[in-house]
This record gives structure tokens, C-alpha cells and sequence, in this order.
């Protein structure tokens, strides 16, 4: 099986196939679950495939200014232009130029200026700290109660276990209290913590680490996994504490992972849809939501800036109700009043809706 290729002088190949139908050929894997394959082969023969070398050049500053000139953007002042595609580089900024462009001809606008794409991406960075700040409070947050539940409920030095566990996983999910527990037992062995080290030291003989240490070495990832897995009971108690219900503190969570991962590896966050979703049928939400039907006419709740907010917002009165993250968002889009907040999804009293 082949997705790519590449030739002897190691050029860079992308292999692209365009099914003209789509035909599936199941076949039984060993753990008795079904798996579909795309043998390269296979589809060679029932649809296109185009083997392409990748021939764009690497361009100089100077060549990626005349690009851009080319394409009608306007520079006011082209050293300080040169100054930011050397520290930010242009292939970041080609995502904040898409939204001045025309989507056919690459061309800009006849009124955009160079000034504007670094304001907009300036604008997104400032929301990125925001999430980064707000999601923090949040993380702590969850990291505090689930330790207070499994460690009042069960030993608190060997509370990860597999008992804890739910019996039956979705098939999507058969390794991941495996892989989970050896998460775990890696943070114990290979942690760089000062404290893990000096617990190490101090007691040798022990196989784990405390509830309390554990929550400090998971990333909001695993700590969203282990939630995700956890039994009913705990899941039900720990989901109490934010005035939710599991399926939906469960999804909630796979947002903030999102969100969080976006903004610390310095992605574009504003202006995209977000791989996670939250249900359509959350019962704190589901009338607030901004839903869109997807291809096959299901509801869905659209993954807009919008929505994470009112996640957001919800989650930090449980946990801090005299927070500012209103007046912060506010205050972020009185400095970039240009920045069109309907592609975000907020609209005119849209402080209202969220609170």
C-alpha cells in the first residue's frame, strides 16, 4: 500500500487521486473490527492519479515582495515590509491574506495594504493570549476536580487503573486505556519535574505517583482522554461540579484541547472552522448554539469562534463568576474595530446572547 512517492534525486512527489466513485472494500482486521483501505493500486484503476513534482522555488524577501506586488498588494513603507516577512515569514502570513484576495485570481483588493494583513494577523495573536490565558484558568480547573474526585473515591496513589476504567469502549477507542496507562507510567519514570525527581528519590519503592503529582504532568489532552474514559460514577460527579452533564463536559473539553493546541503552536484561530465540535444536543447550549445542517442534513452546532466562546464563558462563571472575559473579548475588537466579527460568527448583541 502507497500514498506517496518519491524519486531517486528525493524531490518531493504528491500523490493525488480523485475517485471518481467511491467503492468500498471492507476488510476484517484482526481484532475482529473492519478497516477500509485505499490500495494506491487498487485506485488506479477506477479513478484518476496524477503523479506531480513539487516545483515551486524557496523565494528571497525581495522576490516575495514582488509577488505580492504582483498580485496588487499595496506597501507603504517596503523595509518594514521586508522586516516582518524575515521574522514571520510569508507562507504564515498567506493565510491572513486569503481573506483580502479574491479566491479566483489571487489578486488582492485594489484598497489592501500590506499595514492591514500584519494588522489582522496582530489581531490574532492578541486573541490567541486570550484563549491561552482563559483556557489556562480552565485546565487547572479540571486538573483540581478530578483529582479531588478520584482521590476521594479511590486510592489516591493508584487511582489511574485500569478498574477505573469503563468496561466496554467504543471501537474507536480499544487501546486507549492501554495507551493511557503508559502515559502514565512514563510521567513517573522519564519526568523532568524537580518534584517527580525528588519523589523519586525519596521513595524508591513506589510504582506510582500521587493523584496530585499526576494532574500536574498530563497536558489537557490526557487529561480530556482519561475524562472520556473514566466510569460513569466519577464522570457524573466530576461533570457536577461545572453544572453539566458528562457527554457534554466530554465534548467541551475536546474544544479547549483544540483551541489551546491552535493558539500555543501560533495557528491561525480566527476566520476557521475547528476540528472539534460540541453535541448539538448539549442541554445548557443547544438553543444558543449556532447549528448548520451538514451534506447528509444532520444538525450539527458549527465550529465558529462564536460557539467556543459561549463555552468559555459558561465554564469560567462555574469556576471564577466575577471573570472579565467579556469586557477582555470587548475590549480586543474595540482596538481592531475593522475586523469583521461576523465570519466569527457574533452578531450585533452578541455579548447578550453569551451571557
Amino acid at each position: 500500500m502507497s500514498y506517496c512517492t518519491s524519486n531517486e534525486n528525493s524531490s518531493l512527489h504528491f500523490r493525488i487521486i480523485l475517485l471518481m466513485y467511491y467503492k468500498n472494500r471492507i476488510y476484517s482486521d484482526k481484532s475482529g473490527g473492519s478497516a477500509l483501505f485505499f490500495d494506491l493500486d487498487f485506485w488506479r484503476g477506477d479513478g484518476i492519479v496524477f503523479d506531480m513534482q513539487f516545483t515551486k522555488p524557496t523565494l528571497s524577501i525581495q522576490q516575495m515582495i514582488d509577488l505580492l506586488k504582483q498580485r496588487d498588494l499595496i506597501f507603504d513603507d517596503e523595509e518594514k515590509a521586508k522586516h516582518y516577512l524575515l521574522h514571520i515569514w510569508y507562507f504564515r502570513l498567506s493565510g491572513y491574506c486569503k481573506y483580502y484576495q479574491d479566491t479566483t485570481t489571487d489578486k488582492f483588493y485594489s484598497w489592501v495594504t500590506f499595514d492591514q494583513v500584519i494588522s489582522l494577523y496582530k489581531f490574532d495573536r492578541k486573541l490567541r493570549l486570550l484563549m491561552l490565558s482563559t483556557i489556562e484558568k480552565l485546565e487547572i480547573s479540571i486538573k483540581s476536580i478530578i483529582n479531588t474526585v478520584m482521590c476521594k473515591n479511590h486510592n489516591p496513589f493508584r487511582y489511574i487503573q485500569e478498574n477505573v476504567f469503563k468496561e466496554k469502549l467504543d471501537k474507536d477507542w480499544n487501546n486507549i486505556a492501554i495507551k493511557t496507562l503508559d502515559i502514565i507510567k512514563w510521567k513517573k519514570s522519564k519526568s523532568a519535574s524537580m518534584f517527580v525527581k525528588a519523589y523519586n528519590e525519596k521513595y524508591v519503592q513506589e510504582e506510582h505517583l500521587p493523584g496530585w503529582m499526576l494532574v500536574e504532568e498530563l497536558t489537557l489532552w490526557e487529561i480530556s482522554t482519561i475524562y472520556s474514559i473514566l466510569q460513569d460514577t466519577d464522570a457524573k460527579e466530576i461533570a457536577m461540579y461545572y453544572q453539566t452533564y458528562v457527554l457534554d463536559l466530554e465534548r467541551r473539553l475536546q474544544v479547549l484541547v483544540n483551541i489551546r493546541n491552535i493558539s500555543a503552536h501560533h495557528s491561525r484561530l480566527r476566520n476557521r472552522k475547528y476540528t472539534a465540535k460540541p453535541r448539538v444536543n448539549d442541554v445548557i447550549f443547544k438553543h444558543r448554539y449556532i447549528i448548520e445542517k451538514n451534506e447528509n442534513g444532520w444538525k450539527e452546532v458549527v465550529p465558529n469562534f462564536y460557539n467556543v466562546c459561549l463555552i468559555l464563558h459558561y465554564l469560567l462563571d462555574t469556576i471564577a463568576p466575577n471573570h472579565h472575559f467579556i469586557d477582555q473579548l470587548q475590549e480586543l475588537f474595540d482596538e481592531f474595530p475593522w475586523v469583521p466579527l461576523a465570519s466569527m460568527g457574533f452578531i450585533i448583541d452578541w455579548k447578550e446572547k453569551i451571557v
